[in-house]
C-alpha cells in the first residue's frame, strides 16, 4: 500500500520574521504552516495566543506535533531561560528544518527536541505516512493510510510524555497530531496529575475511524485524571481549552 522511506532533506529557505528566523522547505505547494510563515503570520495565531495565558515563566511546555516549530519559538520565549519546551515531531523530514530554525533564534537553547511520534506508550515503531506534493504539514500517523490514498511512510519510534525527563513543572502541553490526540493524553496521565498543566488538544471527528476513538473517549480519559474541558479556542469546536476540575 505504501512505500516505506525516509524523504530527502533539502535546501531551505531562510524566513525572517517578527516570530523568529526559521528554515522551510523550497517546495511547498498548499502548505498552510509554511505559506502563513513566508507571510510573515503567525500560523493559527489564535491558538498561540491562548497556550501564552496558561504559560508560566520557569515552567516547561510540551509542543506535540511541533512541525517547523514556529509556535516552539513563543513557547521559548514564554517560558523564559529557566524555562524548557519539549517539542515533538514524528516526521524525520519536518523536524530536521525545525533543528536549523532553533539555532537560529536567539534564546531557544531551552528547547529540546524529539524525533519521534507521541503516543501512550514509548519504543513502539509505527508507520506515519507523508504528505504528498510538498504540502508537509498535517501529516497523520496511523496503521494505515487514509481512505483511497497511496502514500509514502516512514517508520518511527514513539514517545509517551511522562518518560521525558523533565526539569521543571509543566504549565502548558499542546497536541495537534492529526487525530492521535487521544494516545498522547493516555501517555501524560503521569504528568497531568502531578504538575496539573492546562491542555491545548486537536480534536476532528473524521479521524475517529482511523484511531478509534470518539470523542467520549476524550471525556472518559479526561475525568479519569479529573480534568475537564472548559472552552474551544475562538469558538471553533476542534481546539479544546481543559484544565483540572475546580
Amino acid at each position: 500500500m505504501g512505500i516505506l522511506r525516509t524523504p530527502e532533506i533539502g535546501e531551505a529557505n531562510r524566513i525572517e520574521s517578527l516570530y523568529g528566523i526559521f528554515h522551510l522547505p523550497r517546495s511547498h505547494p498548499g502548505d498552510p504552516v509554511i505559506s502563513d510563515i513566508q507571510s510573515g503570520n503567525l500560523f493559527e495565531a489564535s491558538v498561540v495566543n491562548e497556550c501564552l495565558k496558561h504559560i508560566r515563566t520557569g515552567t516547561t511546555v510540551i509542543d506535540v506535533g511541533c512541525n517547523f516549530g514556529q509556535m516552539t519559538v513563543q513557547f521559548s520565549r514564554a517560558v523564559g531561560p529557566t524555562g524548557a519546551v519539549h517539542g515533538i515531531e514524528a516526521s524525520s523530514f519536518i523536524i530536521d528544518y525545525a533543528r536549523r530554525s532553533m539555532t537560529e533564534n536567539t534564546g531557544c537553547t531551552n528547547v529540546m527536541l524529539h524525533h519521534a511520534a507521541a503516543w501512550n506508550e514509548s519504543k513502539l515503531i509505527k508507520q506515519m505516512w507523508l504528505p504528498t506534493h510538498g504540502s508537509w504539514s498535517g501529516a497523520g500517523l496511523g496503521l494505515k493510510a487514509p481512505t483511497g490514498e497511496d502514500q509514502d511512510c516512514e517508520k518511527v519510534e514513539t514517545l509517551a510524555i511522562d518518560d521525558i525527563p523533565l526539569t521543571s513543572p509543566v504549565s502548558l502541553i499542546k497536541i495537534d497530531v492529526q487525530g492521535a490526540d487521544w494516545h498522547v493524553l493516555a501517555g501524560a496521565r503521569n504528568v497531568l496529575q502531578r504538575d496539573r498543566p492546562t491542555v491545548i488538544f486537536e480534536y476532528e471527528h473524521y479521524y475517529d475511524s482511523i484511531f478509534g476513538k470518539t470523542m467520549e473517549d476524550y471525556l472518559n480519559l479526561l475525568k479519569e485524571v479529573d480534568y475537564e474541558i472548559i472552552n474551544t479556542v475562538d469558538n471553533n469546536q476542534h481546539d479544546f481549552i481543559c484544565r483540572p476540575r475546580q
